[in-house]
C-alpha cells in the first residue's frame, strides 16, 4: 500500500494469487456439483472434449462464474478462461483415472461429495458461488468455519453423506 495516496499495489504476482485463490476452488466446486448425478460422472468418463469441459461443467453459468473470477483477480474474462481449462482438465483427469482403476460411479460421487468440505473454506465468499450455481448452502459461513466443534460437525456430515442429490 502507498502510504500517500492509501492505493495499493496491484502486481502480476498479486492478480497471480487472486486467480488461484479464486479459481482452483471454484472450479473443483462446480466439478462436484456437476457430478451429483450419475450422468454427470457419465459424461466425463465417456466424454474427451478437453477444450469444451468449462461449457460442459458450467453451462449457460460459465460467463458469469468467468466474470466473478476475472473481476476477483483483476483480469479479463478471456485470459481467465484459458487460465481455468488447464485447471479443470486435471480434475477431470484424475476422475477419468479413478474410473480406469475400476472405481465405479457411485464411489467417484462419494468421493467428490466428501471433498466439498475440504474446497468450502477457500472459497472466496465474495465470489458468491452459491448464488451462481444455484446451492446456497456454498456460500453459507458454518462450512466455512475451523475448531473442534465445527470439524466434528463436518465429519459427521460426511459420514452420512452418499453423494446424493437433496432437493
Amino acid at each position: 500500500m502507498d502510504a500517500n495516496s492509501r492505493d495499493t499495489e496491484t502486481s502480476e504476482t498479486i492478480k497471480e494469487d487472486h486467480f488461484s485463490q479464486s479459481a482452483i476452488p471454484s472450479i473443483l466446486i462446480a466439478l462436484t456439483q456437476y457430478c451429483k448425478a450419475d450422468s454427470g460422472i457419465k459424461s466425463i468418463i465417456e466424454n474427451n472434449s478437453s477444450s469444451q469441459w468449462l461449457t460442459i461443467i458450467l453451462g449457460n453459468k460459465k460467463q458469469s462464474v468467468v466474470g466473478k473470477i476475472a473481476s476477483y483477480s483483476e483480469d479479463t474474462p478471456s485470459n481467465v478462461e484459458e487460465k481455468m481449462n488447464p485447471i479443470l482438465n486435471t480434475a477431470i483427469s484424475m476422475i477419468k483415472d479413478m474410473a480406469e482403476e475400476g472405481k465405479d460411479i457411485q464411489h467417484i460421487k462419494l468421493f467428490l461429495a466428501r471433498q466439498r468440505n475440504n474446497i468450502l473454506p477457500f472459497l472466496p465468499s465474495s465470489l458468491q458461488m452459491g448464488e451462481l450455481l444455484d446451492d446456497a448452502t456454498m456460500d453459507d459461513n458454518t462450512h466455512k468455519m475451523g475448531g473442534p466443534f465445527s470439524s466434528i460437525i463436518n465429519a459427521l456430515g460426511d459420514q452420512f453423506s452418499d453423494g446424493q442429490v437433496t432437493s
